[in-house]
């Protein structure tokens, strides 16, 4: 985040993290939060996620990203943040951040470990390849298996 004195400061997610993990207590927000990066059920006071911090942690990336503060990237009108065409992305990372600030915490990714996953490269995709020039390899679709064969 950012001080009026245009400092920039890190801010610690860990009041959210007491409460959800907390045994025996509440899962209901402790008002604890900062305008613009806490989701809907946190400034409520409802029940509160992990996926309460992820919020609050996309909203971080998308400001460091853009340069503007959270107030300036949120629509209020249509319920949206609006900062992709102010940063320069690929369109995964993008999709990553948009659904890490859905509104709705059932939406977002769970857990960090999900957001590594998304963010983690897809395997690499190995192609079958001819082992003869002589021959060639026919393919054929049969009932949603696919077989091979050298006619």
């Amino acid at each position: 985040m950012r001080r009026r004195d245009g400092r920039l400061f890190l801010f610690d997610f860990g009041a959210v993290k007491q409460v959800t993990n907390a045994p025996g207590g509440s899962t209901a927000s402790t008002g604890i939060y900062s305008m613009g990066f806490a989701p809907r059920e946190q400034m409520s006071g409802n029940q509160v996620f992990p996926s309460t911090d992820l919020y609050a942690l996309g909203v971080g990336l998308i400001t460091l990203l853009t340069g503007e503060e959270a107030n300036k990237l949120f629509d209020a009108y249509n319920n949206q943040w609006k900062w992709c065409t102010q940063a320069t992305v690929k369109d995964r990372l993008a999709d990553i951040l948009d659904r890490m600030l859905l509104t709705a915490a059932n939406q977002r990714f769970h857990s960090a470990a999900e957001v590594l996953e998304a963010l983690s490269p897809p395997p690499p995709t190995v192609l079958p390849t001819a082992t003869s020039t002589s021959t060639s390899t026919i393919g054929f679709c049969y009932m949603g298996i696919i077989s091979w064969g050298c006619f």
